[in-house]
């Protein structure tokens, strides 16, 4: 949606926020049920491609929690890497 405004001449500003792409899952019914079917489509995700895809890579690769980097309580944690041999 960024490029289009660019053909407007509008000047982009770059803002640090919490906003997110979200896919959630309903835990109280299969498959999602089962905490490692969870955890296996949290490994198989590329956060780097959803922010490619979500916002053209205009953001801050997620870290699959709901605390972003300028919320006063953020503690960094120990990034997860994609691994396709667990979801395998």
């Amino acid at each position: 949606y960024i490029d289009p405004l660019d053909k407007m001449g509008l000047v982009k500003s770059e803002v640090a926020t919490a906003t997110t792409l979200v896919a959630r899952t309903n835990v109280t019914h299969k498959p999602y049920d089962d905490k490692r079917v969870r955890n296996a489509l949290q490994m198989a995700v590329d956060n780097n491609q959803v922010m490619q895809l979500g916002y053209n890579g205009r953001g801050t690769v997620g870290e699959n929690h709901h605390v972003a980097p300028i919320h006063p309580e953020y503690y960094p944690l120990p990034k997860k890497e994609r691994d396709a041999a667990v979801v395998a």
